[in-house]
């Protein structure tokens, strides 16, 4: 389940030199106040910077263990990744502090990935941001310390000119993963996060639950019944199913577009415009003439079953 980490081990003891050496394309920088020699290299796909006290380490710790990372690592596999590392590095890198880490999976859907993205709707305290074949919802402050983020992984491949494994030509993959950056044992509420805390057995169950309450958390938009024209009993019911009707057939991009016009261009104030948006969510995920989506069933169902043996 995790995939890109960053890393600061503070103090490596002995000379960091050995590290070094290990490193391809190394380059050297001197901070010209106060003399301090880096190195910047890489281990593999990981990059690695040298100080004369320590180290940090950034990148994808799939890749790295597995060559690729449309597959995460499990508890077990990130364990031996973090000795793999260190075995290489010729450094014990399981004290590092985790400053970053990605944590999710991807899944095999039936349809195309934007199928799925278009049906969900909205997060508590987060905001929606859909960029091309990725979704975000993430905090609205600068600092943005977490994401939940949604993207079409043989997309990202692509663009990244990486090769798809064998076998996956062609398919839909779904990736679902949570990022957090910065404070991560306030974050992750856990006294201190290191490289040996990532295969915890319970920090492990704690992320997997976390993944799963963030995406449940989740409104999603639903499709009308097709009873629901016959359960029309007045004017309010028949307005309610045009209203859903037409909220099914738009993109969440023109919805946000209008709520935004409305919270810039009328006098709405914030109660009022809370109002609001409960009442498209209402007509749109809890109406009585709704029900679920079997893209989102899949979905869940893909959630449900994730990290079935730690």
């Amino acid at each position: 389940m995790y995939d890109n980490v960053h890393m600061r081990l503070a103090t490596v003891g002995g000379d960091t030199s050995t590290v070094v050496g290990r490193l391809s394309n190394a380059k050297q920088t001197i901070d010209i106040d106060t003399g301090e020699c880096r190195t910047f290299g890489y281990l593999n796909n990981l990059r690695v910077q040298v100080y004369e006290s320590g180290l940090y380490i950034v990148g994808s710790l799939a890749k790295y263990y597995n060559g690729g990372n449309i597959y995460t690592l499990n508890r077990k596999d990130t364990e031996r990744a973090v000795e793999k590392l260190s075995s290489e590095l010729g450094v014990d890198i399981s004290s590092a502090k985790v400053t970053y880490v990605e944590f999710g999976d991807a899944f095999i859907m039936t349809y195309p990935v934007q199928e799925y993205l278009k049906r969900l709707s909205s997060m508590p305290r987060m905001a929606r941001n859909q960029q091309e074949s990725t979704l975000y919802f993430q905090t609205k402050g600068v600092e943005d310390p977490k994401k939940f983020v949604f993207y079409d992984k043989e997309t990202e491949l692509r663009k990244k000119k990486e090769p798809l494994p064998d076998g996956f030509n062609g398919l839909n993959i779904l990736r679902f993963e949570i990022r957090f950056k910065n404070r991560l044992p306030q974050q992750l509420g856990w006294p201190e996060v290191t490289a040996s805390t990532l295969y915890n057995r319970e920090f492990y169950r704690k992320m997997l639950n976390l993944y799963q309450q963030c995406y449940f958390s989740i409104s999603k938009r639903k499709t009308l019944k097709p009873s629901a024209l016959r359960d029309i009993k007045n004017p309010k019911d028949a307005f309610d199913c045009l209203v859903a009707m037409l909220i099914c057939q738009t993109e969440p991009k023109q919805i946000e577009d209008f709520i935004g016009d409305i919270t810039t261009g009328t006098d709405l104030d914030r109660v009022q415009l809370y109002r609001l948006g409960k009442m498209v969510e209402r007509v749109s995920t809890k109406g009585k003439m709704m029900e679920q989506d079997t893209l989102i069933s899949e979905l869940d169902n893909h959630i449900r079953n994730v990290g079935a043996y730690i």
